[in-house]
């Protein structure tokens, strides 16, 4: 093959990567637009996060469980604050919480894709560095965990895009000392958005202290101070009710062999995605090992910025992997494959930076392996393989239509109801005043009495209860202790099925 075919073949190949790339961009753009705006929660999870951010900051924030409305509050605030202060713009509460999720997914992108050239630049060049970083900021958004999430008022994105924000200054940290430290308060903020965001700090913790050890263990001082600070005081401003929610009562029954297999179920599900970033992954794990004979790791990392950054990427690979069978707590939801799955879209970038760079290298007249023009299609394979859903509440108006009803209905009743549609709720101006899935973890554990809520159910304080399924099925079993769901029977025995799997209980 002649130097200018090669070339062509080289352009033609990054070209058809690129326009991959793009597609996921625009796929996961179209998705997010059509579902912001939507009226009703795209999750069961949305709800009870909109509630608590209306009473973040406030009298009833962590308060006690034991007194009507029961009301448990997950994580920290941070995510809950910023989002009330989108909304204190005008914009509607569920669509700012969504806007911040949004947002925070998309600097997260531009975190991975900075992180990806970093660690190609040096080695494979400029081309290879900005497919990386292409990749980076592109591929994630194809991933199914990511695709689903982003769009939705959790907290799991604004902590993502926070551990990557800490990661890239660590990994700059060297040639500027001053980003340690932002790293350290980037770490203490991702937890103080979602507790178990501890990936990220781990992955730096183990490449930075061989690197610069004395700037390390003052960045976690400095962390550590900023991080008991902010416990101190939300213990003081909630007589303790702080630490009892986010510790305390955000407990989850485990089974392991549930978060085996849901990891089984994704891995088979992004079968392309978890071979390509393998494959890259022993690739960089044999170029590091090879970098240190004769100079060691620390002073290799010390010297070296894209070694740097492919070691912080592979300790973070390895920490989310061993996290994956976290998968296993009842309520686990495909949130809890987001940081595995940026991972692997790093990985995934640096394999295809890497078969760029070796197209580049052949000399003249030597063809490339058919593998490295199999990369495109491999990709473009399993993002069509894969068809993350288009939210399917979104065409159900039966089931829009019959819940802007009860909204009315219940806004009239000048009673609460029980709802695991906690959206509608908020928005008929009654508010959550039980979730149905944490409190039956608690009632389980023997951690809270359900008898006052019981008693309530049997009197009929309630306008109506809503439920995801009927009993015997997984998921309403999961949410209702049998206790419960009898009261429920006896008080609320005429059912309505509603479209999406919802099913209204009334009073006789």
């Amino acid at each position: 093959m002649t130097p200018r075919r090669l070339r062509s073949t080289g352009l033609w190949l990054h070209a058809a990567l690129l326009a991959v790339l793009a597609w996921a961009v625009l796929r996961f753009l179209a998705h997010a637009a059509s579902v912001i705006g939507y009226r009703y929660g795209l999750d069961f999870g949305e709800g009870i996060v909109w509630q608590q951010a209306l009473l973040i900051p406030g009298p009833r924030m962590y308060g006690d469980i034991t007194r009507f409305p029961f009301l448990v509050f997950h994580y920290p605030p941070l995510y809950h604050l910023i989002s009330r202060g989108v909304a204190a713009l005008g914009v509607d509460g569920l669509v700012a919480g969504r806007l911040v999720s949004l947002a925070s997914t998309l600097a997260m992108c531009g975190c991975l894709a900075a992180l990806a050239w970093l660690a190609v630049r040096a080695r494979f060049g400029r081309r290879p560095a900005q497919f990386a970083a292409a990749t980076g900021f592109a591929l994630p958004l194809a991933m199914l965990p990511v695709f689903c999430w982003a769009p939705m008022m959790r907290v799991d994105m604004l902590a993502a895009a926070l551990g990557f924000a800490g990661m890239l200054c660590a990994a700059m940290a060297p040639a500027r000392p001053g980003l340690l430290p932002l790293a350290g308060v980037l770490f203490v903020a991702a937890l103080y958005t979602r507790q178990s965001a501890v990936a990220a700090p781990l992955a730096a913790l183990l490449v930075m202290l061989p690197v610069m050890p004395g700037a390390t263990l003052r960045a976690m001082l400095l962390a550590g101070v900023i991080g008991l600070a902010g416990l101190l005081g939300m213990t003081l401003a909630t007589d303790g009710g702080f630490l009892r929610h986010v510790v305390g009562y955000n407990v989850n029954r485990f089974d392991l062999a549930r978060g085996l297999s849901q990891t089984g179920t994704l891995a088979l599900v992004s079968l392309g995605y978890v071979a390509v970033a393998g494959v890259a992954a022993v690739l960089a794990a044999r170029d590091l090992a090879r970098a240190t004979a004769g100079r060691g790791l620390p002073r290799l990392l010390r010297e070296d910025q894209g070694a740097r950054a492919v070691a912080m990427l592979l300790a973070y690979l390895a920490v989310t992997t061993l996290m994956l069978p976290m998968a296993g707590k009842s309520g686990a939801s495909i949130n809890y494959f987001i940081e595995w799955s940026c991972a692997l879209a790093l990985f995934a970038g640096l394999l295809g930076a890497r078969a760029l760079a070796l197209l580049a290298a052949l000399p003249p007249g030597m063809r490339p392996h058919p593998g490295l023009l199999m990369l495109p299609a491999l990709l473009a394979w399993q993002m069509i393989a894969t068809r993350p859903p288009w939210h399917p509440y979104l065409a159900l108006e039966a089931r829009t239509l019959r819940l802007l009803a009860l909204e009315a209905e219940l806004r009239n009743a000048g009673r609460p109801a029980i709802s695991d549609e906690m959206v509608l709720l908020i928005r008929s101006g009654q508010g959550v005043v039980w979730e149905s899935a944490i409190f039956a973890e608690l009632a389980s554990l023997g951690r809270w009495d359900e008898a006052p809520l019981r008693a309530m159910l049997e009197a009929g304080r309630f306008a109506f209860v809503l439920t995801d399924g009927l009993p015997g099925t997984a998921l309403y079993d999961s949410r209702y202790t049998p206790a419960i769901s009898a009261a429920i029977d006896r008080a609320y025995p005429r059912r309505e099925a509603i479209a999406g799997g919802l099913v209204l209980h009334r009073p006789p």
